[in-house]
C-alpha cells in the first residue's frame, strides 16, 4: 500500500497503453485485488491445509502482480506493482498458521484464482520487453527522481521495524507524498474508481490498521463472482457498493458438466446423479445435443454444508456434436469426465482433459470409470494427475447396479458442490437474487426464452430503476443465469434465453438433422422439416434467423445468403477427400507450415477455419477435415488426416503465397490461442539455397513430404543468429537460408523474431543498439554492486567508476535513433556527436582496463565474476555501433574463468 500512490506519477495510468479503458481497469483491479488476497492470505486459517492452499494462491497472485508491474513500462508503476507482489508472497505458511480466523482460507483460494487468470490476460510480450529493458537502463535515473521526492526507502525501513516489533502504529500522514497522493486520488476518481480512492484514503488516515468492518469490506470484495472481477476496478466497486446498499445473498448455483466418448454412459450418470433410482437409459437411446436437468442438492447440517442448485448438463458424445461442445463449457464449473471401462487407451481420455482444461480452466474435475464388467481398463491416474493437476479424483463405479459405490460417489459430487469456493461464496444484491428466481421459474415452468421487454417488467416488479435494468441483465449474463446477445448482429432478435439447452439442443439436432439427410446447406425449408412434433412449438420458423446467426457466432456456419437466411455447416461435408480436381503442390514450389500437437486437435479446427475464410473457400473441394481456399489468385490447402489427428498441415502456392501463409498462420494462431496449456507446435518447411542465386536448391533435399524439411520458427531465426557468429565468408549459404525462409514465411513481424532483437537486411543481422546497450548497463551495474559487497575502499572506488560508465552508457541511449542500423549513414554522424560531448571517454577507458590484466578493475572483476566472457561481449555489442576498440575474443577466452 506504501507504494501504491507511485501507480499514478503521472497524474494518469496511460502507461497501461491499451486500445480502451477497460483494460487499464483490469490491469489496476490486478493490482488492488493482490493485496486483498495477500492481506486474506496472512489472516488465513491455522490448519495446515488451509494455510498450504492459501500460500499456493498467494504465490499466483503474486505473479499476477508481476505481470502488471511488466505491463506498466513506467520505472514508478513497475515499482510499485512489484512492491505490490512483494506484499502477497509474505502470505506463507508460518503467517497463515499463526491465525486462528477460518473465513479467509477459502476466500484466498476462491479470489485469487481470478488473478491467475488476469496475469495471462494483462501479459503482453512486448509491454514486458519494454518495462524490464526500462527497468535496466533507467531505474538509477528514476530512483534519483524518487528519493529527491520522498524517502521511501526510510518509510519502509521504519514500517518493518514496527512489524518486527509487534505494533501496530504506522506513518499514516500522506504529506510526505507531496502532490503525487493528491495524483493518486485523482487518478482514481478520473478512472471511476471513487471508491477506491475512499477506501485507500481511509486505511491511509487508519495508519494500515484495519478493524472488523474493513476486514468484512475485503471479504466481500473476494466474494464478487470472478465474472465481475474480469470487467475491472470500476465494475468490482459498483457491484461492491449495490450489494452494501440493496442488501446480500448467496449466488449458491453451478453447472456439473458430463463429457465422454458416446456410449460411456454419460445419461445413465447424469439421471442417478439426480435420483439413484431413476430408471437407466434404453440401449437405442443416445443423447442428441445436450440435456439439462436441474438437482437440488439439500443442506447438510451436520457438515455445515448449505444446500446448493446444480445444472446438470448431459453432452452428447458423437464426434460431430464435439464442435458445439466448447460454446457451452465454461469455467466454474464441475467437470465429470465418464470412461468406458470396457475401452482400451484409446487416446480419449487425454483429448477430453485436454479440452476441460482449456475451457474450464481451474475447474474441478472428477474421472469416473463406468466399471461394466470385471475386467477395467488401467488408467495412468499419476501420470494423468500430474500432466492435469485440475483431477480431484478417479473413481470406479458401476453405473448399472444401485450399490455402495454409486451412492458413494454422489456424496463426492455432492460433497464438492456444497463446498468448492468457486461458486460457494458467490454474492449477489438482494433484488438481483429475487429477479434471478423469477427467472428460474419461468425456466421451470418450460418457458425456453422471453424478449427484453418482459425483463423489464420482471426487474421493475422486483425494485429494479428502469436505468438499472442494463446493468442487471448484463450482470446476469456475466454469471450465466441467462444468454443474453446484444451485439450488432444478435440485438434484433430481441431474445433473452432461460434454457441454454433450448440452443444447443436446437443447433444439435440441425447438425445431426444435416448429417442424417447428407447435405450441408440448410435453409427455413430444412428447418422446418429438421424440427416437428413437440420441437416444432420450441423451435417456431421466426426463430430459425436466431440459430442461424449464434451457428454464425460460435464458428459452426456462415451464411450463403444472409437474405434468404441459407446457412453452410462445413461439419457437413463428407468424411473423404474429393478423388480428383485437387491443386498439387510441388515440393519446392509451395510454402507449406504444420500446426503439431501432443495430443488430438479438435476435430472442428477446419471447419471454424473455413468459416473465417468463407469467401476463399471451395465448396467442391472440400470436405469435413480438409479445404482448397482461393485469395488473389493464390491458392492453400488445409488438412487434417482424420478425427484424431495430431497435426493440420497448410501449403500455399502462387503470387502472393507469403501474405497468405501469413494471413493463415494468424487464423490458426487465434484458432488456437485457448489451448494455452498445450499449444501445437509450428513447422515451417525450409529449402537450403544456392548462395550464388538466392533460389532454393532442390537437389539439397528428397522430393518428398518428409518432415526432415520442416523447422519451428525459433530453429530458423537461431541459426541466423548463429551465422553472424562464423567467421567471415563461411557463413553466406547458411545465411542465406535462413533470410529466405524468413521472408518467404513473413517472420520479420512475428513476436518470436521481435523479441529476438534481430533485423536482417541484406544478409546482415543488426542487434538493435538499445537492446544491447540494456545487457551492458544491467552487467555493469550488477558488478558494481558485487564491488560495494566487498566492503573495500578500492572495491568503492571501481564501484563508482562502473556506475559512472553506466550513466554514460544510458545517455548514449538517448542520443541514438531508434531502428537504426549498423551500416547506417545515419550511425557516423551520431558517433562524431557522441565523441564531442565526450560520451564515448569513461566507456574507451573501460574497455582498456578490461584489456589490462593487471588492472584493479580486470583483476578485481575477474575475483567476483564466475566469467567476463558476458560482460565483454555485451560490450562488444555495443562497441560495433559507436566505433570503439571490441575486445578480441580469443582474449575473453583466456580471461573467460577464473584461474
Amino acid at each position: 500500500m506504501r507504494t501504491l500512490p507511485f501507480l499514478v506519477v503521472n497524474r494518469n495510468f496511460d502507461y497501461w497503453k491499451r486500445k480502451d479503458v477497460d483494460n487499464r481497469q483490469k490491469h489496476l483491479f490486478s493490482v488492488l485485488h493482490a493485496i486483498d488476497a495477500a492481506y486474506a492470505a496472512r489472516t488465513a486459517a491455522a490448519r495446515t491445509a488451509a494455510a498450504r492452499t492459501a500460500t499456493a494462491y498467494a504465490a499466483r497472485t503474486a505473479a499476477d502482480a508481476n505481470a502488471a508491474a511488466a505491463d506498466a513500462a513506467d520505472a514508478y508503476a513497475a515499482y510499485a506493482a512489484r512492491t505490490a507482489a512483494y506484499a502477497a508472497r509474505t502470505a506463507d505458511t508460518a503467517y497463515a498458521a499463526r491465525t486462528t480466523d477460518t473465513t479467509y482460507a477459502a476466500r484466498t483460494a476462491e479470489a485469487t484464482a481470478y488473478a491467475a487468470r488476469t496475469a495471462a490476460d494483462a501479459a503482453d510480450a512486448n509491454a514486458a520487453a519494454a518495462v524490464y529493458a526500462a527497468d535496466a537502463y533507467a531505474a538509477y535515473d528514476a530512483q534519483d527522481v524518487a528519493r529527491s521526492a520522498i524517502d521511501l526507502k526510510s518509510i519502509l525501513v521504519e514500517d518493518l521495524e514496527i512489524i518486527e516489533a509487534g505494533r501496530h502504529k504506522f506513518k499514516s500522514d500522506t504529506a510526505v507524498y507531496g502532490s503525487i497522493w493528491d495524483n493518486f486520488q485523482s487518478a482514481l476518481r478520473d478512472l471511476g474508481c471513487e471508491y477506491w480512492s475512499d477506501w485507500y484514503a481511509d486505511v491511509f488516515a487508519k495508519g494500515f490498521t484495519l478493524n472488523d468492518k474493513d476486514r468484512e469490506e475485503i471479504e466481500l470484495r473476494l466474494s464478487v463472482p470472478p465474472e465481475i472481477m474480469n470487467q475491472g476496478a470500476a465494475d468490482v466497486a459498483r457491484y461492491v457498493l449495490e450489494l452494501k446498499e440493496q442488501g446480500i445473498a448467496r449466488l449458491n448455483e453451478t453447472r456439473v458438466i458430463i463429457l465422454g466418448n458416446k456410449g460411456s454412459g454419460k445419461t445413465s450418470l447424469a439421471r442417478r446423479l439426480q435420483d439413484p433410482a431413476n430408471d437407466l437409459p434404453l440401449e437405442a437411446e443416445s443423447t442428441e445435443g445436450v440435456d439439462v436437468i436441474e438437482w437440488i442438492i439439500p443442506v447438510d447440517p451436520s457438515q455445515h454444508y448449505s444446500g446448493v442448485n446444480a445444472y446438470v448438463w448431459d453432452f452428447a458424445g458423437h464426434v460431430i456434436t464435439h464442435a458445439v461442445h466448447p460454446c457451452f463449457m465454461s469455467e466454474r464449473c464441475l467437470y465429470i469426465l465418464v470412461v468406458d471401462g470396457r475401452t482400451e487407451g484409446d487416446g480419449r481420455t487425454e483429448y477430453w482433459l485436454e479440452q476441460i482444461r482449456n475451457y474450464g480452466k481451474d475447474s474441478p474435475v472428477l474421472v469416473l470409470i463406468n466399471a461394466r464388467d470385471k475386467h477395467v481398463i488401467d488408467l495412468p491416474k499419476n501420470t494423468l494427475k500430474n500432466t492435469f493437476p485440475s483431477i480431484a479424483g478417479f473413481y470406479e463405479v458401476n453405473l448399472g447396479a444401485r450399490d455402495g459405490e454409486l451412492e458413494a460417489f454422489r456424496q463426492v459430487v455432492m460433497d464438492l458442490l456444497r463446498d468448492t469456493p468457486l461458486w460457494k461464496n458467490q454474492k449477489i444484491s438482494a433484488p438481483a437474487y429475487k429477479v434471478k428466481n423469477n427467472l428460474r421459474q419461468k425456466f421451470r415452468q418450460g418457458t425456453n426464452y422471453i424478449n427484453r421487454k418482459d425483463f423489464d417488467q420482471i426487474a421493475k416488479n422486483n425494485g429494479i430503476k428502469p436505468e438499472e435494468q442494463t446493468q442487471l441483465l448484463k450482470d446476469l449474463k456475466d454469471l450465466g443465469i441467462c444468454l443474453w446477445y446484444d451485439n450488432v448482429d444478435m440485438g434484433e432478435f430481441n431474445t433473452m434465453v432461460l434454457n441454454p439447452g433450448w440452443i444447443s439442443h436446437g443447433i444439435y439436432r440441425l447438425i445431426n438433422w444435416g448429417l442424417h439427410e447428407k447435405i450441408s446447406t440448410i435453409s427455413i425449408s430444412n428447418f422446418l422439416k429438421a424440427f416437428t412434433g413437440k420441437d416444432a412449438d420450441k423451435y417456431p420458423e421466426g426463430k430459425a434467423g436466431f440459430l442461424f446467426r449464434l451457428m454464425e457466432t460460435y464458428e459452426l456456419a456462415f451464411f450463403k445468403d444472409k437474405d434468404i437466411l441459407e446457412i453452410f455447416v462445413p461439419l457437413l461435408r463428407p468424411v473423404d477427400r474429393p478423388t480428383e480436381g485437387l491443386p498439387v503442390f510441388e515440393f519446392g514450389e509451395r510454402l507449406r507450415m504444420e500446426y503439431c500437437a501432443n495430443q488430438a486437435l479438435p476435430p472442428y479446427t477446419v471447419a471454424r477455419l473455413a468459416v473465417r475464410h468463407s469467401a476463399e473457400w471451395k465448396e467442391v473441394l472440400s470436405w469435413r477435415f480438409g479445404a482448397v481456399l482461393n485469395w488473389e489468385g493464390t491458392e492453400a490447402l488445409v488438412v487434417m488426416e482424420n478425427e484424431h489427428a495430431h497435426s493440420v498441415t497448410v501449403s500455399v502456392k502462387g503470387p502472393k503465397q507469403t501474405e497468405y501463409i501469413s494471413i493463415l498462420r494468424t487464423t490458426l494462431n487465434d484458432i488456437f490461442k485457448v489451448y494455452e496449456s498445450n499449444f501445437p507446435e509450428l513447422k515451417y518447411e525450409v529449402l537450403e539455397v544456392n548462395a550464388e542465386t538466392n533460389q532454393a536448391d532442390r537437389q539439397l533435399l528428397p522430393h518428398n513430404d518428409s518432415n526432415e524439411c520442416m523447422q519451428t520458427e525459433t530453429q530458423i531465426i537461431k541459426d541466423a543468429i548463429v551465422s553472424q557468429e562464423l567467421p567471415t565468408g563461411t557463413s553466406l549459404k547458411f545465411l542465406s537460408y535462413a533470410k529466405k525462409a524468413i521472408d518467404d514465411y513473413g517472420l520479420s513481424n512475428s513476436p518470436i523474431f521481435i523479441n529476438c532483437k534481430v533485423k536482417i537486411t541484406n544478409f546482415h543481422i543488426n542487434i538493435l543498439f538499445k537492446n544491447c546497450s540494456v545487457n551492458l548497463q544491467g552487467e555493469l551495474n550488477a558488478l558494481a554492486q558485487r564491488f560495494n559487497e566487498l566492503g573495500t575502499s578500492e572495491a568503492d572506488e571501481l564501484a563508482k567508476e562502473l556506475t559512472g560508465v553506466a550513466s554514460d552508457v544510458n545517455k548514449i541511449i538517448k542520443e541514438i535513433p531508434a531502428n537504426i542500423t549498423v551500416d547506417s549513414s545515419e550511425l557516423e554522424e551520431v558517433k562524431c556527436s557522441l565523441r564531442s560531448k565526450g560520451l564515448l571517454n569513461r566507456l574507451e577507458n573501460f574497455y582498456d582496463e578490461m584489456c589490462d590484466k593487471n588492472s584493479d578493475l580486470h583483476k578485481n572483476t575477474v575475483k567476483v565474476l564466475k566469467s567476463i566472457q558476458k560482460l565483454g561481449s555485451h560490450y562488444n555489442n555495443v562497441a560495433q555501433w559507436v566505433g570503439l576498440p571490441q575486445i578480441p575474443r580469443p582474449f575473453l577466452e583466456t580471461f573467460g574463468k577464473k584461474g
